[in-house]
């Protein structure tokens, strides 16, 4: 296949067809993360949940302390290797925001990049970070807090900033996106899980359980398909 032939499938690739692909490597991108986090922080016991997504290291010990090796190493593998496919999905959201400005779609789509590669990473070190818990090595463990504690914080904070600004933008009205998609925001997704978590009876552990672990990338693997189903109705081509 030459170059030209290259170029002549491009052009004739269709707006519509270009984002459902982006959106289906998004998706499994989405879905991998949300696999991940069940791997890695999911426990039938509802006390260890309430710890499955903090970043302080003590915190998270005692839902570590037991995990099976095969799930933990599971999940940091998922993690690792389809978690950056949703940079696809970043792809998407930045060329919805591109109305409002192609300076302000261009930074959005490099910062979630990074965010996005941090968190893959993230979950890569949750295999050994595990391993070092469950050996019981108090002077690893303690010298492992220093950088993977900074590590978390700075992946959350990153995560609801971009998102509160994202959903500014959105209400803003300048984006392909209408105002009333700010209410499936990845930040507004995330306050409303927090809300079930906290209204949910204790029949419904399970379900609490999944919002809570699921927390970060379930409500990016909707807003995903939100941004995807806008951008097959306006007509615009992600670049």
């Amino acid at each position: 296949m030459t170059t030209n032939d290259v170029g002549t499938i491009a052009s004739k690739t269709t707006p519509s067809q270009i984002t459902r692909l982006l959106l289906v490597i998004a998706m499994i991108g989405a879905i991998g993360g949300v696999i991940a986090d069940v791997l890695s922080g999911w426990s039938p016991d509802a006390g260890h949940m309430a710890s499955a997504v903090s970043v302080d290291l003590d915190s998270v010990r005692a839902l570590l302390i037991n995990k099976s090796r095969w799930e933990y190493v599971a999940g940091g593998m998922v993690g690792l290797f389809l978690i950056p496919l949703e940079m696809a999905g970043i792809a998407l959201v930045a060329e919805a925001l591109e109305r409002n400005s192609a300076t302000v779609a261009w930074v959005f789509r490099v910062t979630g990049m990074y965010l996005v590669a941090l968190g893959a990473a993230y979950h890569g070190t949750f295999a050994f970070v595990t391993d070092i818990i469950q050996s019981g090595d108090t002077a690893l463990l303690g010298a492992v807090v220093a950088y993977w504690q900074p590590f978390g914080y700075v992946i959350v904070c990153g995560y609801v900033l971009w998102s509160a600004v994202l959903a500014g933008l959105i209400l803003g009205g300048r984006t392909a996106y209408p105002r009333r998609v700010a209410l499936l925001s990845p930040l507004a997704l995330l306050l409303l899980g927090g809300v079930f978590v906290a209204l949910l009876p204790p029949a419904m552990n399970g379900v609490r359980n999944f919002i809570v672990v699921t927390g970060l990338n379930l409500p990016l693997a909707v807003f995903f398909m939100v941004t995807g189903h806008v951008l097959k109705r306006t007509g615009t081509r992600p670049s």
